[in-house]
């Protein structure tokens, strides 16, 4: 299985096998390349183009508004570029050794929160992909946002490291 965070600069790819990590390697770009050609399209700020994506984002277009159409079409030449380095990865991983393969994707962090980016990315990698949404060994206080949880798995890790 692999575990990918989407992180602003960069997507981390972690494949593990038999509860051990067995691959690792970055992409070159992360959610802010969405925010910065959004930016750049509709003659904006980072902010406001930031909150374009998070509110106007639908990769599977179900929303179908020609307005969107635009937006969308940015927002996909960004993640098609993620899907082909990331199939890249995973192409290497499997043509390492003889029985390597990856069955499952679980994906965190800020962009893993695109509307429709599950599926757009399982559809394309021809592999399960599973946003991380809870953990059931994690206690949350009863004041955290359990919806926020996926943006501080790095944090998590590190503390159950300790």
């Amino acid at each position: 299985m692999a575990f990918i965070d989407m992180g602003a600069e960069n997507l981390s790819v972690n494949i593990y096998s038999n509860g051990q990590m067995n691959f690792s390697r970055m992409t070159t770009s992360g959610g802010n390349i969405i925010d910065k050609n959004i930016a750049r399209e509709y003659d904006t700020t980072l902010e406001d183009a930031e909150k374009m994506k998070k509110q106007y984002c639908d990769l599977l277009e179900e929303n179908n508004f020609k307005k969107m159409e635009q937006l969308n079409g940015i927002i996909k030449e960004d993640v098609n570029n993620w899907i082909e380095e990331i199939n890249r990865i995973l192409q290497f991983y499997k043509n390492k050794q003889v029985g390597n393969k990856v069955d499952k994707i679980f994906i965190h962090g800020g962009s893993s929160r695109l509307k429709g980016i599950e599926a757009y990315m399982s559809r394309a990698l021809n592999v399960p992909v599973v946003r991380v949404k809870s953990m059931s060994n994690i206690i949350l206080g009863k004041d955290v946002d359990k919806e926020q949880l996926d943006l501080y798995l790095n944090a998590i890790g590190a503390i159950i490291r300790l």
